[in-house]
């Protein structure tokens, strides 16, 4: 029983974890937005923060496939 128990409670941890996953990637797409009104593109490549943006999108797809 105790397995059992483990396990749901595992599988209400991802579960949780994946619902915070969706609504912060929401508020980074919101932000991205924002954000894209007060820079060119050109500046915003220049930032380091650009590099992560690409890798996270990256591995988002992978996730996808």
């Amino acid at each position: 029983m105790g397995d059992m128990n483990t396990i749901g409670r595992l599988e209400k941890l991802v579960y949780q974890q994946s619902e915070v996953i969706h609504l912060m990637s929401g508020i980074i797409d919101e932000q991205f937005s924002l954000l894209m009104q007060y820079m060119t593109v050109e500046e915003f490549e220049s930032c380091p923060i650009a590099n992560s943006l690409k890798t996270a999108a990256t591995l988002s797809a992978k996730l996808e496939e």
